[in-house]
């Protein structure tokens, strides 16, 4: 995970912390699969976060999934991944996600 304080961007809003980074997403045996990420460092209070996966581990092309993030607060967020081109499908390799958490 990567930190970052303090950016400043012409006729934009000031960034006042920034937080990136890779997490993974265990295999499941079920359609949906939850999970949390803890923020290296401690938000001053609580950011907008933005997930994805990262698919390039990812060897079945045809693997369709969704990410969202709930429960945020400034210490970390909570995810639910569900598999969408097959109904009830699972996956059976660890995937990587990928978040971006802004306090402006």
């Amino acid at each position: 995970m990567t930190s970052v304080t303090n950016l400043n961007f012409r006729n934009s809003e000031n960034i006042k912390e920034i937080q990136f980074g890779e997490f993974t997403i265990a295999s499941t045996l079920i359609p949906l699969k939850t999970g949390s990420v803890v923020f290296e460092d401690t938000f001053s209070s609580t950011p907008e976060v933005f997930a994805t996966i990262n698919t390039d581990n990812i060897s079945i092309t045809t693997l369709v999934q969704n990410i969202n993030v709930y429960d945020i607060t400034t210490t970390g967020f909570s995810y639910n991944v569900y598999r969408l081109d097959v109904l009830g499908g699972l996956w059976n390799s660890n995937i990587k996600g990928m978040f971006l958490a802004i306090l402006k």
